[in-house]
């Protein structure tokens, strides 16, 4: 059993046969626009939703389908039906949120299944454009979707930069990424669930992860999301559920263990400040520290890896090295890797996803 939920543990111990795990993802199917955009373009872009470089921000539907067709100059449903060959040559769109991101860097094997549980937006019963291109991305690298379809719109993430500044803009249309209140788990025999800070909280959605987590029946890796979410209620939340044993692993930055607690923060060694926080709560635990590496914490035994050496003007993208991370660190647990390996790979994925637009 693992510590106290309940339920067999999915790691092997050393000299035992490898598992066929299928790990299983929950999290809203939104789809990343991420553009690089002249100075000009950036400034009616932010204009347009009210925003600051720099920012965050929420924004309704009509904004987001402005939004949409001042980033790809067309109309958005001709681009996402024509495919990637009409897009505009600074903008990428794929899925984008960190549960989506972790599967798709699990590698492709026969004996590893891998599914994403999401709601899609529909609008007379036929998926939107966006939520159509999220199935699709999923099906091209091997990931089952088990959508759940919801009438609306699908979830759109803007993630905006200058040619020049590598200083970022984002804007999100939640669309229907709230709105999973239940989902048949259990028939998909899942070995382990991934899961986001970001996904909890006092909607419909956020209601039913809390069930999931608490409820014992699954084994459960959180990610940390975004330190900046790890504030007031959801703090506590993630606290508790580490405080009471609902946990079978958890990954993140230091900055985000820091916003857990704050003595981390303050640490000289903040690696290993933040796994001596949560090793005796947690079986499994990942720390990522951008340039200075990561360590984990497994069922007892510590390991640290460098980062892999990259020269400035080779990172692309400063975003989804975390999620390549936390994906590998989940597909080692399911597998029952050893640490030393899960991590060198984990390193090798965050370094891929700093090069790649």
């Amino acid at each position: 059993m693992s510590r106290e939920t309940g339920v067999p543990a999915p790691a092997r111990r050393e000299g035992e046969a490898r598992v066929s795990p299928h790990i299983v993802g929950l999290a809203p199917s939104i789809m990343d626009v991420v553009a690089r955009l002249s100075k000009n373009r950036l400034r009616r872009c932010l204009d347009l939703v009210g925003a600051r470089p720099g920012e965050w921000r929420r924004i309704d539907a009509a904004s987001s389908r402005l939004l949409m067709r001042e980033v790809l100059g067309v109309d958005p449903g001709q681009v996402l039906v024509g495919g990637d060959t009409l897009l505009p040559p600074d903008v990428a769109i794929r899925p984008g949120s960190t549960v989506a991101n972790a599967l798709t860097v699990m590698p492709s094997r026969a004996d590893l299944r891998r599914s994403f549980v999401s709601t899609v937006g529909t609008r007379d019963g036929r998926l939107d454009p966006l939520s159509e291109a999220f199935r699709s991305a999923m099906a091209a690298v091997g990931i089952e979707h088990h959508a759940v379809p919801v009438t609306g719109d699908n979830p759109v993430v803007f993630v905006l930069s200058g040619h020049d500044d590598a200083e970022r803009a984002l804007a999100m249309f939640p669309g229907v990424a709230d709105d999973l209140v239940e989902f048949d788990l259990d028939g998909l025999a899942p070995t382990l669930l991934l899961v986001d800070v970001y996904n909890l909280g006092h909607h419909p959605f956020g209601r039913y992860l809390d069930r999931v987590v608490t409820g014992r029946r699954h084994q459960v890796v959180l990610s940390l999301g975004n330190h900046t979410v790890l504030t007031g209620d959801r703090a506590d939340q993630v606290r508790r559920y580490l405080d009471e044993g609902f946990l079978t692993g958890l990954c993140g930055n230091t900055l985000e263990y820091a916003a857990l607690y704050g003595d981390v923060g303050a640490a000289a060694d903040r690696v290993r400040a933040a796994l001596d926080r949560v090793e005796d709560k947690v079986p499994y635990a990942l720390v990522t520290m951008g340039a200075d590496g990561m360590g984990v914490a497994w069922n007892g035994r510590r390991e640290r890896v460098a980062a892999v050496p990259l020269l400035d003007e080779e990172i692309v993208n400063t975003s989804g090295a975390g999620d390549a991370a936390a994906g590998i660190f989940a597909f080692g647990i399911a597998s029952g890797n050893p640490p030393p390996e899960t991590l060198r790979q984990a390193a090798l994925a965050a370094t891929s996803a700093l090069r790649r637009f």
